[in-house]
């Protein structure tokens, strides 16, 4: 029973993959590739995730990664327009 799925969290719902340790952030919104497992299977039946597609994946880590770029490229401008350097 151990295949990879696409995962989401349901609703606002904040869920950890155990897979990641701790401290790690939780499954953002867009969802995750994960290792199918007992852990799965119970947060699929409790409610917790729902599946996705590998497609919205994707999709939801491109336009993250968009957003991070942009707002560090704004960054150092920022800091040379207050700091005068």
């Amino acid at each position: 029973m151990s295949d990879r799925r696409f995962i989401k969290p349901v609703g606002g719902r904040t869920v950890r993959d155990p897979a990641d340790g701790l401290g790690a952030p939780p499954i953002p919104a867009h969802g995750k590739r994960v290792m199918w497992n007992s852990f799965w299977e119970r947060r699929f039946d409790q409610g917790d995730v729902e599946m996705t597609s590998e497609a919205d994946v994707d999709a939801g880590d491109k336009a993250a990664a968009a957003a991070l770029a942009k707002a560090s490229a704004g960054a150092p401008a920022k800091i040379e327009k207050e700091t005068g350097k």
